[in-house]
């Protein structure tokens, strides 16, 4: 799980570890939100595989928001598996 996620302030690019285990034998779908807004994205995620480095559809000011990471699965077929929603705390520093 996450409990809170560092983004550096009035920048799209912000690192992250965001990866479906290893384990796993479904694709994941993974949707950021930030106060109820969807600001990325991404393709399918492989098992073993993610994203470390994302660009945001805008850049956040400095401050404190309510984040939650969607993640859906998905067969190799495309068939939909469930879903998951983990929600953590966004803080935006202006240096990190």
């Amino acid at each position: 799980g996450i409990n809170e996620l560092t983004f550096v302030a009035n920048q799209k690019k912000q690192k992250v570890n965001f990866y479906n285990p290893e384990v796993n034998t479904c694709y994941f779908q993974m949707n950021l939100f930030v106060d109820d807004e969807c600001l990325w994205k991404s393709g399918n995620v492989t098992p073993g595989n993610g994203y470390y480095e994302i660009e945001l559809n805008k850049s956040l000011p400095a401050g404190n928001k309510q984040g939650y990471l969607l993640i859906k699965c998905f067969k190799q077929n495309g068939a939909e598996l469930n879903s998951a929603r983990v929600k953590f705390n966004v803080i935006i520093e202006r240096n990190v």
